[in-house]
């Protein structure tokens, strides 16, 4: 459910196809802050990567 209202709200923002990229990204930072204790530091340059 999140999910979808993300992916609706960033379609509206940014298209898409950029939409698309940005909630893989998201669920993948997500995924591993949560689930694999990824750093924040290495969590923001993992979502830094998107604004490229």
């Amino acid at each position: 459910m999140f999910m979808q209202k993300l992916k609706m709200a960033a379609e509206n923002k940014i298209g898409a196809t950029k939409a698309e990229f940005f909630c893989k990204t998201f669920e993948e930072v997500h995924e591993k802050l949560v689930h694999r204790e990824l750093n924040l530091d290495a969590a923001k340059k993992f979502l830094s990567a998107y604004e490229s």
